[in-house]
């Protein structure tokens, strides 16, 4: 192979890899819109869920927890610094509602 060839050739692998960049750029902005829509959809459905969680202090060793409506829900969690199970109760204590 001549020199000229291989030079003809180089060129041509750039041109490849630049339209390949370009291509890519555009799926990359496509792929970033269609998450944008799926957050969107999510919320719609599930609802915003940073709404959702809440700091609990572990009675044994006092460290704060973040658990979220579904570990409410659930009725209980192990701390993880002590491993204590921590139960949530809801209701009223109240004499009327006994």
């Amino acid at each position: 192979m001549e020199m000229q060839e291989l030079i003809a050739l180089v060129k041509q692998l750039n041109d490849r890899v630049t339209e390949l960049e370009e291509e890519l750029g555009v799926m990359a902005e496509q792929m970033d819109a269609l998450q944008d829509g799926m957050e969107e959809l999510a919320e719609d459905i599930f609802g915003d869920d940073e709404d959702d969680i809440y700091d609990v202090e572990c009675p044994e060793c006092q460290e704060a927890i973040a658990v979220d409506a579904g570990i409410l829900e659930e009725g209980f969690v192990n701390c993880p610094g002590c491993d204590a199970t921590i139960e949530f109760q809801f209701g009223c204590d109240c004499e009327d509602c006994a």
